[in-house]
This record gives structure tokens, C-alpha cells and sequence, in this order.
């Protein structure tokens, strides 16, 4: 399904010239989120192989005093953890969301937008105004000589008034002198009458539907645009968590190797166990050393995404080990569902775009309708033509009337446009029912991701206990010449694993509920 772009190509058409924004490609960009937390969700992050992974890989790394020193008991990991973790001055998620809604291109891009929007409805209420001209002009005519209208009878010793027998009449020329010289100034006003009531109405309410739809897009940006500044910070604090379990896997790999080598001086071990124990040490330098630069690229890449400068380094201000509390309404999936449908921004901006296309249908088919206009100017003029004859002197004049016209080429392309621009309505109508389909699909999702996480999280602390039991019994055994070196790797690695997994199951279950609240439309 692809609905990107829709708006865009549809509603700049013939019948609009307002702008209008794309909530689709905002949805997409908030689907490519929950893509990327589904991602994250996954776990297949780089980490501490698993033995079977570490018995093929070849040592790259220099072994023994070279590494970082990590203590090796459980303790000092769980010590580890919380030293990375809930730091006063750190960066937390909220704060990662806000410095990226500030400072995000595509929110000022979407800003941009929803100003050229406002500034189309203001063009659109500014045409119900009349349209008022003046201009002003001066010619010097070419002489024409005396204009002569033939001659009259004139009385000129009598009164006015009927004349008296007798009185005598003198044949005079009727003739007058055009003047070379003339100036005017013009004043005209125009009121388009039928416009006001049909085209410009439809055109003001299509703007405002797109001012609307630009606002409402332009918000929907910055809620995804935090949203993935989220799930770019928690991909970092993954990134850090896998480090610090890499570097406390070495630790327990350098104390495995005393043992090791105090059971060998013992002659309780070959020369071949503590070489493999070494081997082992190398491998686990090599995971550290992949994780310490896994965790620069994550820190990298959220520097990018908060526009920091180059750089810039950062601490954790939140804590995994707090309990997350139920998700809101989380029993109720349909309320859920229903909830999306009413809060997300990319739905209403997409019920805007498809009124705004309505508007400008009407407003294109009143086209074909006769046009009335009411008109009117003012006129200065030296001489004035509407004196007679001409003089060269000073007059006023004014005129007013109405106007009524049609044509058929206006009304041909009305008919045209309005069916374009009805055609149009109704695929961004298809585009709105298939758009609460795909939100109600993200909520399902993401209900089920969160549902999966928080099982995950007590599972795996579960695991974890047992674990970390499991080991420091093994290795006691082991110390005391009563478990075999395979038995103590196997436990060490399965402490390992669950290690990563414990911590990721909360990373997890924060990804979850990020994506569940924007999915629903609570994101802020």
C-alpha cells in the first residue's frame, strides 16, 4: 500500500492554488519507526557470542593486561550497571525527544510549510475584499485644425425665447477647437457578486481546511520525529548495556584463566586446558572490543539525531531497574484502536485534505455558471469626454453598473476542473479508510510487542538469578577439582547470554511502550 506523496500531487492541481501538506508521508515516516522498534525488539544486536559462535572465531585482539580491567564477580557486573545508569546531569528520553523536535530539519521543513498554508488562507479571505484600481495618464494629440459642423441660423440681437416677427437672423459656422493637451485620472472599484457567494466561499473554506491539514502534519512530524529520537536513545543505552556485559564477560574469562592455571601448577590441568582458556581470553577481547565500538557508532549516531556538535559525549539520566507500570488501557485493545482512530494527527490531517479537495471541486465547477460583477469608477480628466465639446478644463465624472457574463471556454473548464478535483476527493477518501487500517495494524503491533516485553522482563530476571547461581556454583566446583572446564565455559556463556538478554528485555519493553504510545497517539 502506498500513499505517500498523495496530498501533494493531488491537491496543487488546476483546482487549488494553496498549499497542502502530506500526512500520509508523515504516517509512513511514524510506520518506518515502529519498523525500527520492531527492529530493536529483535534481538540480534552484536554482543558476546554464544560458545559454539566463540570456539570459530580467531583471536584478534591482544590478550591479558592490554583490556580494560573489569572486577569478575557478579557483583561488581550488577555495580557496573548501575554506575552506567540514572546519572543527575545524564540524558534522558524526554530530554533526547525535545532537543530533537527543536532542532529536527524535517520539523522546520513541515514549519515552512504550515506558514505558506496560513499565508494561502490569508490570500483567500483578501479576495473577498473589492478590487479597487487607479491610474493616471497624459497624451499630446496631433493637430486636427478647427472641427466644423456645419453652419445654423442664429437671432444673436434677440432674447431667449420664441422670436418676434421680423427679427433678423445671421448665419454663423458651428465650430470648435479639439485641445492637444490631455489628462486623466481614473478611479475603478469591482465587486464580483456571484464569486463572493460560490467560488471565493468554497476557496476561503478549502484554504482553511489546508492551513488545517498543514498544522496538524506539522505536529504529527514533531510527535514521530521525538519518537525516533526515543528508540535512537534507548539503541544507544543497548549498545552501552551490551559493553559493559562484554567487558564483564572478560572479566569472568581472566578469572576462569587463573583457575585454570592454579589447577594446572597443581597438575590437576594439561598445558591444552590453559591455552584453550587463553584462547577464550583472546575471543572475549575481540567481542569487548566490537562492543566498545558499537557502542561509539550508537553514541554517534544519536549525536546525529540530536544535532549535537561533533564530539559532544553523553550519560545516562534514566535506570532500567525501576519497575515500568502497566501501559494505560492496555486490556482493552479495541479501546486502544479506537483511541488511534480519534487521536492520530495523520488521520484528522488527511480529513482535512480531503475536505480542502471537496472545497476546491465546488469551488471549479461553479465555472460553468454566468458571472456577476458590480462596477464602478471615478474620473478626473482635462478635458473630460463627457462634456461636449471639448474643453480644455477640469471635470469630474463618475459611472457605476453591474456586469453580467459568461463564456464558454470558463465553463468547459469549470465542468473539467470540478471532475479532477472531485476525482481526487475520493482517492484521498480511499486513502483515509486505508490509513485507520494500517493505524489500527501499528496498535496491534505495538499492544503485542509491549504484552511480549513485559513477559520478557520477568522471565528473564528469573533467568538471570538462576543463572548467576548456576555459575558461581559451577565455578566453586570447579575450583575444587569437582566440574570439568566445558561445564564451567558452559556456564559462564549461558551467563552471559541471559546477561544480555535480561538487560535488553527492559530496553525492550521501553522501545514497546514508545511505539505503542505513538501508534495510539499519545505521544507529546
Amino acid at each position: 500500500m502506498s500513499h505517500s506523496g498523495v496530498l501533494n500531487s493531488h491537491a496543487r492541481g488546476p483546482a487549488s492554488a494553496h498549499v497542502i501538506v502530506c500526512p500520509v508521508e508523515t504516517w509512513h515516516r511514524a510506520r518506518r519507526l515502529l519498523a525500527g522498534a520492531v527492529g530493536l525488539l529483535a534481538f540480534g544486536s552484536p554482543g558476546v557470542a554464544s560458545s559454539q559462535e566463540a570456539t570459530t572465531r580467531t583471536a584478534a585482539a591482544p590478550s591479558g593486561d592490554s583490556a580494560k580491567p573489569i572486577a569478575p564477580t557478579v557483583g561488581t557486573f550488577r555495580e557496573a550497571l548501575d554506575a552506567l545508569f540514572n546519572h543527575p546531569a545524564g540524558l534522558t528520553s524526554d530530554a533526547a525527544a525535545a532537543r530533537s523536535r527543536m532542532r529536527s530539519s524535517e520539523v522546520a521543513a513541515k514549519r515552512a510549510d504550515e506558514a505558506a498554508a496560513q499565508a494561502g488562507t490569508r490570500d483567500a479571505a483578501l479576495r473577498f475584499l473589492p478590487t479597487l484600481g487607479a491610474r493616471g495618464s497624459y497624451a499630446r494629440l496631433s493637430d486636427v485644425g478647427s472641427q466644423a459642423l456645419g453652419a445654423f441660423a442664429a437671432a444673436p440681437a434677440s432674447p431667449l425665447g420664441p422670436l418676434t416677427p421680423g427679427a433678423p437672423l445671421v448665419n454663423q459656422p458651428l465650430a470648435f477647437t479639439v485641445p492637444r493637451d490631455m489628462y486623466s485620472i481614473q478611479a475603478d472599484v469591482s465587486l464580483p457578486v456571484s464569486d463572493l457567494a460560490l467560488r471565493l466561499a468554497s476557496k476561503y473554506a478549502g484554504a482553511k481546511h489546508s492551513a488545517r491539514a498543514a498544522e496538524l502534519t506539522t505536529r504529527a512530524t514533531e510527535r514521530a520525529v521525538a519518537a525516533q529520537a526515543r528508540l535512537t536513545y534507548y539503541a544507544w543505552i543497548g549498545a552501552e548495556t551490551r559493553r559493559v556485559v562484554a567487558e564483564s564477560s572478560l572479566a569472568l574469562a581472566r578469572q576462569q584463566a587463573a583457575d585454570v592455571e592454579a589447577r594446572a601448577r597443581a597438575g590437576e590441568l594439561s598445558e591444552a586446558d590453559v591455552l584453550q582458556t587463553r584462547s577464550r581470553v583472546s575471543e572475549v577481547e575481540l567481542a569487548v572490543e566490537r562492543a566498545r565500538n558499537a557502542a561509539n557508532s550508537k553514541a554517534d549516531e544519536l549525536r546525529t539525531t540530536l544535532h549535537g556538535p561533533p564530539g559532544e559525549s553523553y550519560e545516562i539520566g534514566e535506570t532500567l531497574w525501576t519497575d515500568v507500570p502497566p501501559f494505560p488501557g492496555q486490556a482493552d485493545l479495541e479501546g486502544l484502536v479506537a483511541e488511534a482512530i480519534r487521536e492520530r494527527l495523520e488521520l484528522r490531517a488527511l480529513s482535512e485534505g480531503v475536505a480542502h479537495a471537496k472545497s476546491e471541486a465546488f469551488a471549479a465547477r461553479t465555472g460553468v455558471l454566468p458571472r456577476l460583477d458590480l462596477v464602478g469608477s471615478a474620473v478626473y480628466a482635462n478635458p473630460n469626454t463627457r462634456y461636449f465639446p471639448l474643453q480644455p478644463t477640469w471635470h469630474a465624472t463618475w459611472a457605476v453598473g453591474g456586469a453580467l457574463s459568461w463564456n464558454s471556454g470558463d465553463a468547459l473548464s469549470g465542468a473539467a476542473g470540478g471532475a479532477a478535483a472531485g476525482a481526487q476527493a475520493s482517492h484521498l477518501e480511499a486513502d483515509l479508510d486505508a490509513l485507520r487500517d494500517a493505524v489500527r495494524a501499528e496498535v496491534v503491533r505495538g499492544h503485542e510487542a509491549v504484552r511480549n516485553a513485559e513477559s520478557a522482563v520477568t522471565s528473564m530476571d528469573k533467568s538471570l538469578a538462576a543463572e548467576e547461581e548456576v555459575y558461581r556454583v559451577r565455578r566453586a566446583l570447579f575450583r575444587s577439582g569437582q566440574s570439568s572446564l566445558a561445564d564451567l565455559n558452559e556456564a559462564e556463556n549461558r551467563l552471559t547470554r541471559t546477561r544480555l538478554a535480561a538487560v535488553q528485555a527492559r530496553i525492550d519493553l521501553r522501545v514497546a511502550r514508545v511505539a505503542l504510545l505513538h501508534a495510539v497517539g499519545r505521544d507529546r
